[in-house]
Order: structure tokens, then C-alpha cells, then sequence
């Protein structure tokens, strides 16, 4: 992969490539091709002087049947207490023996792990519904989820409300839906928009971000690359 893995991480490699004001420059990618990883992490790449904000893209194998999750990191660590929100849109499209079955649609609300009534959290997760605290999608194990998401780090220290957001898309095969009779392999995408409060939370300036399935790992075929929006 590029970078380099440490304590069953994929660290990210350093900038790659340039480009002029308004487009996208390749700062770092992610490339398993060894061992299964716990967690992808980009950090020390963020450059407020240089990037307006960052897009996130590529594909992430999971080697068992999960749903993925992200933490900021500060101080190059992942922040682990209350500071996220996220709210998501799930439409998906269920197949067993039988054939297809019809759409239907999910709202994740704002999701809460592991289920306070505090409306932020120690996580972004994606999958999960906080009423009951059960997976309503996951990806199925030994395929992959395709992400398109962008990330407005508040590297300044002067953010308001949500100092960091994060949103996109995520499409995927699969497998599971609570309560549902139809709970075999399907298509699904979630659109989903969260947010991280740094500055209001008394976190610290993020450095990078973090994901991982909420169980299992990532497989080798997993391949992400970060671009900066050049200001």
C-alpha cells in the first residue's frame, strides 16, 4: 500500500501531486495491498493556506459484514469523546431466491453511539439508527462500499455551530435490514451530512481523520485517495 501500517493502521502517503487555483491536487492515497488494516487514517495532511476544502473517493473492502464509522484526529490521535452528529438518507433495494424486491427508504437521524440522549457523540457512524441502536444497512462482508464524500476541516480555529462537516454519498451491496422480511443481499446508497465540533467543543485544531467498520477490517483491494481543492 502507500504509506506505511502501524498498530493494524493504513497511514496514508504524503502530497503526490499540484494543481492550479480551483482544481483538485492529489495530497494523499491509500492502497491495502498486504495485510487486512482496523482503520485507514490521513493526518498531518490538512493545509488551510493552500486547500478550501478536501474530497475523499476510492473504494473500501470489508472483510466482514459491518458498517463504516470516522473519527477526527487531534493532535494526530482520533478524538474519541462527544463531539459528532451526523444525519443520513438510506435507500436501498433488497434481492433474495425470489428477485428483486420493491426500493424503500431509511432515515438515520442523528446518529448516537452508543445511545445517549446527548445529541453529539464519539463518532461519525453510517448504518446505524439511533432510536434502537441496530445496524439498518450494512455492507456485505467480502465486498466493497464506494465513497464520495468532501470534508471541511476547521483547521483555524474560528468555526461557528458545526466547525467541522463532513457529507456525500455512499453506495454499496448490502446484506441486512432490521425487521424487514427481505433481509438478503441488495444495492444501497446513503447520503449523509455530519458535523464535528472543534472549536465549540474545546477539542483543538483537527490534523487528519480516521475510519473504520464498526466490526472487522479492511481488506487488501481497498484503494482511497484525498484531494485537495486548491483555493
Amino acid at each position: 500500500m502507500s504509506g506505511s501500517v502501524g498498530d493494524n493502521t493504513a497511514r496514508a502517503s504524503g502530497v503526490i501531486a499540484s494543481a492550479g487555483a480551483g482544481g483538485l491536487a492529489v495530497v494523499s492515497t491509500v492502497n491495502i495491498t498486504g495485510s487486512a488494516v482496523a482503520s485507514i487514517e490521513f493526518d498531518g495532511v490538512f493545509d488551510d493556506a493552500t486547500y478550501q476544502c478536501y474530497k475523499l473517493m476510492g473504494r473500501l473492502k470489508h472483510d466482514s459484514t459491518s458498517y463504516l464509522q470516522a473519527q477526527m484526529n487531534v493532535s494526530n490521535t482520533p478524538y474519541t469523546s462527544d463531539a459528532y452528529v451526523n444525519v443520513g438518507n438510506c435507500v436501498y433495494v433488497d434481492r433474495n431466491g425470489t428477485g428483486c424486491h420493491p426500493s424503500d427508504n431509511t432515515s438515520q437521524g442523528q446518529t448516537r453511539y452508543p445511545g445517549t440522549t446527548d445529541p453529539t457523540e464519539d463518532r461519525w457512524s453510517w448504518g446505524t439508527n439511533y432510536n434502537y441502536q441496530n445496524y439498518k444497512i450494512q455492507v456485505q462482508g467480502g465486498k466493497y462500499s464506494y465513497l464520495d464524500l468532501t470534508l471541511h476541516p476547521d483547521t483555524t480555529g474560528t468555526g461557528t455551530t458545526f466547525d467541522t462537516t463532513i457529507g456525500g454519498i455512499l453506495t454499496y451491496r448490502h446484506y441486512g435490514v432490521t425487521g424487514e422480511t427481505y433481509s438478503t443481499n441488495g444495492t444501497a446508497i446513503i447520503t449523509t451530512a455530519g458535523g464535528f465540533y472543534n472549536v465549540y467543543s474545546g477539542t483543538g485544531v483537527p490534523t487528519g481523520i480516521t475510519f473504520f467498520p464498526n466490526t472487522g477490517n479492511f481488506d487488501t483491494g481497498t484503494q482511497l485517495i484525498l484531494y485537495g481543492v486548491k483555493r
